[in-house]
């Protein structure tokens, strides 16, 4: 397994962690490549925000759930689903 491998593990692993912490629910890999698919044909994204060159968070409308999530453009795959906090919530009407 290569060092790019593991990291995208890791990274996998601590997203479905995170998702089933912070929603109640177990991130499958049916619905993360859902969530890819809705990222990358920009449908269901109700937000988004460039964090870096490489990363973006997005807002993402996943069966009437919307979730946070933060995407690597150059891994292309989920990195972390953060929570859903009204104090610092940029998008007031999702809440």
């Amino acid at each position: 397994m290569t060092s790019r491998q593991k990291q995208a593990s890791y990274h996998r692993h601590h997203a479905r962690k995170q998702c089933r912490k912070r929603y109640g629910f177990k991130l499958t890999t049916k619905l993360e490549n859902q969530i890819v698919i809705a990222i990358k044909s920009e449908r269901g994204i109700l937000w988004s925000k460039r964090s870096s060159r490489t990363r973006k968070v997005y807002d993402v409308d996943l069966n009437g759930l919307i979730i946070r999530v933060v995407y690597s453009c150059k891994m292309d795959q989920i990195i972390t689903v953060l929570p859903r906090n009204p104090k610092c919530d940029l998008r007031p009407d999702l809440k």
